[in-house]
Order: structure tokens, then sequence, then C-alpha cells
């Protein structure tokens, strides 16, 4: 005998009868023969099963209700046993829905008494649904339409839920939306699917209906009273007339019962119809537009076109409060400012009721005219109607305490701040900045009047309520998704973009102009009386106001460009931004030209601050004027990159206003550079009263009073010498060419300026002719009495050539004109190090050429008068060795040929002797000329 069969899976492992499984496990049978006997749950299935291998059963379940076991049973295994079970349990069917198996109808009946079908089941699929009652009228004033009955074609969601679960919480209701769509893709399968499941029990019902149609037929044949169809016929008609006795009541009842339904139904119109009034006010007085849209959509639906009286008067009394509510909102439409969403709220809500006209339309034409008032109201405020002394003062004001701040700031630093109009134009971040101190409170009461007008004014336009929500409101109108319902045929739409693109231009073109005509109040000469009229007029600028607005200019700057900006992240129409762009441009350049003149103002005044106090550097004693020069250009050329250069957002990098700038910015630090040169042109000259012009160049030259402290040191005055000050002055102009420039052209490139290599060019031109003219100045006043003292010397007590004693030493004229130039030699070096050469060569050529004439002129030389002339040249040619030029060294070779040749060889040697003698004697005193590098003047 096989072995028992045995079943060790199930799937699925439960359902409700007629459910397809399929079962698994060891020793089903060897064949379909094989297969005698199969429980489910204690039903016997065996009818629907179909054997596929001794493996593998298919089969659909029976009516059996609760868990059980699957027991299978073969011929040549006996009844088997099973591991895993399965539940059964039965589904409640509607009167309407699909069931693969026969549901007896007392399932469905509630008592024996009652012919009412049962509830259909909870449509999120709960068995016990746990009902709140609600009252029937806030359900049917919330819902005038509707119903909550599943089976009702104007079934409402909402108040199904409210009705029946309305403690449920949201994790149930979940589950319930997830029942609720499977049970909805089940349906969607169609009849075929539930024919394909259940096709074994159609199969059993059509061989069910053939073997009775058989029976029928045997049966009519042996009959000899007729047809058996005829006595069924006659069976059913009294079972229907009995039934219409038994029912008649029932019947009637139920015609009562739908026609006191139907009319409740009415009277709840009715009574929907004539609160609507009442209700459609009080929602327009609390602004719940919504509703009353709600409210009258579904009045139109239902009543218009309406014959009865007492539904038109109601109706025409509901379309008056609507048209109340229209103006309303238009109204509110165009009241400013408001939200660009609550806007289109708006706008959503009259088209929704139906508006004649084009609410959005109406909408950008009054918030164009609301943004052209305000402008016009700015204007007002701030333009004068007479003349206006306030702006200097104030500025004056501002000034002083905005240089009192700098100064006691700035104590003891090298790098103060030169001027209020510089402290507040870089202040970003510092303590001039919008950050509530008392300072800028003193600051902002005393900002002039048009420096107000232009904040307010690009406030005012970049304000989220005015260009950008107008603009944003076009854009969603004229690509048709401002409101859903708001249908523009293209032919006006058309028509209205490029109306807005000229009333946007308009409006910028005309707040570009007022911009303008703050700062260059000369604009309003290039324009009609009309225009004049529109854009009113400032006061002109005195000197004082000049200034005072020039103080400010970057502060406006700032305001004008940040407004550009914004509005180009709009993206706006390249033309419609084109005036705003062109003023923002001459603004920029403008305001570079005021920040240098400014700067020029700066150096131009070190003159004044000059101390002669000295310090050493690695290109000799400097005052502080380099330092302070270079402080100045390096403020107002980051002053310049942070306000004017650097573009923003919207802005064009390589605009003809950017080359402009950049020329116009490599000119003016020129220009600092040659105020910079006549400013120490001028500390090295000083000229008395009667002379007011510098000898070449455009700059005009400053004058000083001549003093007594022009000369040597006096013990009371710490000024230094002329000839002194014309070696500090060398000593400014070479640390500035080698220190300064380099730092300003690198800080020039660094920041994207173009023309650097023409700065440099200039800067060194300007230096180099300075540096030439103070040297050849300072060697003039050195050379005239040191050359000077030469002839008087060389012919002191009746000198003769011919008739001179023997040299015995060298002469004192030559010893009081080396130890000058040893004076000399100090005096520079003390303060230009780098300089002694070029000022020694020179001298020493002038005192060799001097030497030179006077032995030219002599009548003639004996042995003696040629040994001290051998004697003094071969010195003058020995100490200054160092020190001679070409021309010197040719000069020196004349000289010596003028002398006779020395035959007397112990004369020679007489003179080498005394030579070696006064070196000798005289190398610490002249030992400075040793270490003199040449450089040529």
């Amino acid at each position: 005998m096989a072995e028992l069969p045995r079943v060790t899976g199930l799937s699925p492992n439960q359902g409700p009868p007629g459910t397809r499984i399929t079962i698994r496990g060891q020793n089903l049978g060897i064949n379909i023969h094989d297969l005698i006997g199969l429980t489910i749950c204690g039903c016997n299935c065996l009818s629907w099963a179909e054997w596929k291998s001794p493996m593998k059963i298919l089969c659909r379940t029976g009516p059996g209700v609760g868990k059980g076991d699957i027991i299978v049973t073969t011929r040549s295994g006996g009844e088997g046993t099973c591991t895993v079970t399965f539940r059964g349990y039965m589904e409640k069917i509607g009167p309407t829905e699909e069931s693969a198996i026969w549901i007896d109808e007392p399932d469905l009946i509630e008592g024996k008494d009652k012919l009412h079908m049962q509830k259909p089941r909870d449509a999120l699929g709960y068995d016990h649904v746990l009902e709140i009652p609600s009252t029937e009228d806030e359900l049917e004033e919330l819902y005038p339409d509707g119903t909550g009955e599943l089976t009702s074609e104007n079934f409402i969601a909402a108040w199904y839920l409210l009705e029946y679960h309305r403690n449920t919480s949201f994790g149930d209701l979940k589950e319930g939306l997830t029942h609720l769509r499977h049970e909805v893709a089940k349906r969607k399968r169609g009849p075929i699917a539930f024919v394909k499941r259940n096709i074994n029990t159609f199969i059993e019902c059509h061989d069910t209906l053939h073997a009775v149609h058989q029976m029928l037929l045997q049966s009519e044949s042996q009959s000899e009273g007729g047809s058996i169809t005829d006595r069924l016929e006659r069976i059913v008609e009294e079972a229907g007339v009995t039934a219409d006795r038994l029912f008649a009541n029932v019947l009637h009842r139920k015609d009562r019962a739908d026609a006191t339904r139907n009319a409740l139904g009415v009277l709840q119109r009715f009574r929907f119809l004539f609160n609507l009034p009442r209700t459609i006010e009080r929602n327009i007085e609390h602004e719940e537009y919504e509703v009353v849209i709600t409210g009258y959509e579904n009045a139109k639906a239902l009543f218009q076109g309406t014959e009865v009286q007492a539904f038109k008067r109601v109706l025409e009394e509901v379309e008056s409060l609507v048209n109340k509510c229209r103006d309303k909102l238009k109204m509110k439409l165009e009241e400013n400012p408001s939200t660009l969403s609550e806007r289109k709220r708006l706008i959503r809500y009259m088209v929704q009721l139906g508006c004649e006209s084009n609410p959005a339309w109406d909408c950008l034409l009054s918030q164009h005219r609301w943004i052209v008032r305000l402008i016009e109201k700015c204007k007002a405020d701030y333009q004068p109607q007479k003349d206006d002394h306030e702006d200097g003062e104030a500025a004056t004001h501002v000034r002083a305490h905005a240089l009192s701040f700098t100064s006691s700031g700035s104590k003891g630093s090298g790098s103060e701040s030169h001027s209020p109009h510089r402290m507040l134009s870089f202040s970003g971040g510092s303590s001039l900045g919008r950050t509530g101190s008392a300072l800028w409170k003193k600051v902002e009461s005393a900002m002039p009047r048009r420096v107000q007008f232009i904040e307010e004014l690009c406030n005012l336009v970049t304000a989220l309520q005015s260009i950008p929500d107008l603009w944003q409101l076009a854009q969603a109108y004229f690509s048709e998704k401002l409101v859903e319902h708001l249908s523009v045929d293209p032919e006006t739409l058309q028509k209205h973009e490029e109306k807005f693109t000229e009333m946007l231009q308009s409006l910028l073109d005309y707040f570009a102009d007022l911009l303008r005509l703050t700062f260059f109040p000369s604009y309003l000469d290039e324009m009609s009386e009309d225009q004049r009229s529109l854009l009113g007029a400032w006061t002109p600028f005195d000197e004082t106001r000049q200034e005072a607005a020039g103080a400010w200019l970057p502060f406006c700057v700032r305001h004008v460009r940040s407004c550009s900006s914004s509005l180009s992240r709009l993206q706006l129409p390249r033309e419609v931004l084109r005036s705003l762009r062109q003023f923002a441009g001459d603004l920029r350049l403008h305001c570079t030209t005021r920040l240098f003149e400014q700067s020029k103002k700066d150096i131009n005044g070190l003159k004044a601050r000059e101390d002669w106090r000295t310090e050493i550097d690695e290109c000799g004693c400097i005052t502080s004027l380099p330092v302070l020069f270079e402080n100045i250009c390096m403020e107002v050329l980051l002053g310049v990159k942070e306000i004017v250069m650097e573009n923003r957002p919207g802005e064009i990098s390589r605009s003809p206003h950017i080359q402009a700038l950049q020329k116009e910015t490599s000119e003016q630090l020129t220009d600092c550079f040659h105020v910079f040169v006549d400013v120490l042109d001028a500390l090295a000259f000083y000229q008395d009263s009667g002379s007011s012009q510098r000898r070449d160049g455009p700059s005009p030259y400053v004058v000083f009073p001549s003093t007594e402290s022009l000369g040597d040191l006096d013990e009371d005055d710490d000024s230094p010498s002329r000839e002194k000050q014309h070696l500090i002055a060398l000593s400014n102009c070479r640390y500035t060419r080698l220190r300064v420039l380099p730092k300003l052209v690198e800080c020039f490139r660094s920041h994207g300026y173009a023309d650097y290599k023409d700065v440099t060019q200039n800067a060194q031109q300007y230096l180099d002719e300075l540096n030439a003219k103070i040297s050849t100045v300072y060697v003039d006043c050195k050379e005239l009495p040191i050359v000077g003292a030469l002839e008087p010397g060389m012919t002191a007590g009746d000198w003769d050539w011919e008739e001179c004693p023997a040299p015995t030493e060298v002469r004192g004229y030559l010893k009081d004109t080396l130890l000058k130039m040893v004076k000399v030699h100090a005096e520079v070096y003390s303060v230009v190090p780098p300089f002694v050469g070029r000022i020694l060569s020179h001298l020493a050529e002038a005192v060799i050429a001097e030497i030179t004439r006077v032995l030219q002129c002599s009548p003639g030389f004996s042995d003696n008068g040629t040994a001290q002339a051998r004697l003094e040249l071969t010195v003058l040619e020995r100490v200054l060795s160092k020190c001679l030029t070409s021309g010197a060294r040719n000069c020196l070779t004349e000289a010596f040929s003028v002398l006779p040749h020395l035959a007397d060889a112990e004369k020679t040697k007489t003179v080498d002797l005394q030579v070696k003698a006064f070196m000798d004697s005289t190398k610490f005193q002249l030992a400075c000329f040793s270490g003199v590098t040449l450089t040529v003047l």
C-alpha cells in the first residue's frame, strides 16, 4: 500500500465560498482516478477538484465557515493528513451584487413579517459601523441637493462620512480607502472576469438546465393533460395574483412614502432658494465670497429659466445682491496695496460671479495708476517749492559729526580717513551702517532732501506690491494662467500686452527722468515745457549743495543700482529698462568723477599737512605724504570698485558704460598722480608771493610766504633747510615711484581695470620729471658755492704757476673743496642714500671742469708749478675715482695735457710720495667717497 496523502501547503489560506485554491503536498494520488475524496473545512469539494500531479491539486472551496483541515483521500493511500488549515468566511452579499454561490433569501430578511432588504454593507469594508446621529437639517443645509444613500444619483461622499464615520480615526479611513480602491478595481474587471473565476459553476448550471430541459421534453411527450409549461404558467399567474393581494398594502405605503419624500425634496429646494438672499447678504458682510459663489451657481443651475413668479422674484433679489458683491470686489481690487495672491483671488471671484468686464485687465490698469500716484506723491513731498537752504546746512552738520567720529576712532593710526565724503561713502558694515547707532541717527536726520527722495523713490518702485507684483500679475494674465475660466480672445490679449508694455516703459522712463533730474538739474534744458511741468524742478546747486550732494553720491548709486538690479531680475523687456540703465550708467560715471575729484582735493590738501618729520625707509628718509597719498588712492579705488565698477545681476559687463568707467578711472588716477607730483613740487620749491605759477604743468603753483626758516636750521625752528627739503622731496618721489606706484597699479589691475599700463607710464613720467627737476636744482645749489670758490682759492696769495715754490703738500683750496663735497655726501646720504652717486658725480665733473679751465688760462708752468698742479690733479683723481663720469675723466685728461712734461725724476717721485702722504693722512675723512656708486643725472 502507498504512503498516506499529506497536505503541506495551501494558497490562499482563507476566503469566501468558491475561492480557487492551490493544494500542495505529497502522495496526493497517482492519477485523477486515484483521487476519491477531498474535504475542506468539513465540506466535500471533490466535484470542484482538478488533479494536476501527485504534489498539486487545484480546487474551489465550499460553503464551510471557520478554520478547518484539508483532507485528501486516495485509493492507493487512503485518508491523508494535513499540516495547514484554511479559514472560510461568508461575505455579506447585497441584492445587487454578484455571487458565485447561491444565497438564500432568508439571509437577507430581518424578520418573517417584514420584507425589508438588509442594508448594504459599509463602503469602507467595516462590519460594524459606529453610526453617530447627525442633525438632518445640518446635513441638508450643507448639501441641499445631496444625500448619503449609496445607490442615489445625488450621493455625496462627505454626507456619508459625516453620517456614518464621524468618529472614525484617520488611520481607519486610510485603510477604508484602500479597501474601496480594491473593490473598484475588482468591479472594473467586469463580468468576463467573474465568469472566468466561476466557470465550473456556470457549466454545472448549464448541465442542470439541460437535464431539466430533457426532463420537461420527456414529461411533455408522456403527459396527456397538456404541456407542463402551460400548467407552470397558470401556477405562476396564480402566484402573482396572490402576491399582489399579499403585498398590495405594502406597495401602497411605499408609493405614499415615495411621494412624501419627493415633496420633502421639493420643499427643501424651495427652502434653499428662499433663504438664499439672506445667506448671500450675510456671507458678503463676512467676506465669505466662495460660499456666495457656490450658492449663486446652485441657484442658477436649479431655477434659471423658471416660469414660477415667486422663483423669479427671489432670483432677481439674488442677482441684485450679487451685483453689489461684484461692485465690492471691484472696489477691493482697486484698493492698493494688496498682495498678489489676494488680487488673484479677487479676480477669480469676479470671473466666477460672471463679471461683464475683464477684471484682470482692470486690475493691471488700477495698479499702474496707483503706482503713478505714489510716485507723484513722493515727488510732491520732496521737491521744494522755494529755495531751500537746509540741504547745505544739514550736510555740513553731517560732515562735522562724521569727521569728529572718524578722527576720534582713528587716533594713532596712519590710515585715517581724509574726508567725511569718503567715510560716508565706504562705511558698509562699519559704524555708519543702518544699525541704529546714535551717529547714524544724526546722519539720517540730516540727510539731504534729494538723497531722501532717491531712497524713497527707489524703495517705492521695487517694493513687492509695486512693479514686481504688477509684472507677475501681467505675466500670469498674458500666459492665460491667471484664472481657469477667464477667456480672452488672442487678438485682444495681444493688444493688451502691447499696451501694457507701453505703460510700463512710460512709467519707468518717468521714474528714470525724476532720478536724473535730482542730480542733473540741467537735464530740464533738453525738454519741452510740458515735460518740465510734469517732472517739476529742483533748486540749482550752489557750492554748498554741490558738496553735500557729492558726499551722498555713493549712497544714491547703491540705491539706484539695487533698484535696477531688482527690476532686471524680473526679466522685464530690455527696451523697458533702457532709460533706467542709461541713468544708472551716467550716475556711476558721475559718481566716479566726483569721488576722484574729492580725492584730488584731499591730495592737494596734503601740502598743509606736511610737517617734514621723516621716517627711515629702504628708499631713504620719507615723510608721511607718500603713505597718505597711497591711502587716499587705495580708498578711492576700492570705493569705486565697490560702488561703481562691480556689476550686479542684470547689468551688462561689456556695455559702453563700463568702458567709459574704465577710461574715466584710468584718467582720474593719472590725474591723482599729477596732483601729488604738484604737491611735492610745491613743497620742494617755496616762492615769494610775487610768483604765482609753476614753471611747467597745468596745475597752479601754490604760493607760500617766504620766511627766514628757509636757510639753515635755527635753534627755535625744527624745519629743515631748503636743500634738505629738496632731498626729502627727492626721497618721497623715489618712494612713490618704487613703492606706492606698484601697489596702486597692482590694485588697479586686480580690480579689473584695463588701462593700468597707461597709468603706470604716465605716473612714471610725472615722477621722473619731478625727480630730474629737484635733482638739478639741488645740484645747482651745491655746485655754485663749491665751483665759485675754486678759482679764488687756486690764485690766492698772488699764486703764479711760473714762479711758485716747490710743492710740499696739497693746497688749502682743494682741501676745502673735498671737505665741502664730504658735507654734501653726508647730507645726501642722511636723507636719500641712493642719490649720493648721482649728486657727487655731477659735482665732481663740475669741479674738474673748473680746475681744467683755470689751468688752461695760465700762461705757463715752471717745474715747481707743474709738480704742484700734478700733485693736486692726482689727489683729486684718486679721491673721486668712484665718482668720475666719462665727461669728468675727459676733463681730467685734458687738464693733464695742459701741464708740461715733468722731466725731473726726483720731482716725480716727490709728487708720488706727497700724494701717498695726503691719502694716508685723510683716509678716514675721505673714506665716504670709496663706497659711492656712480649714477648719471
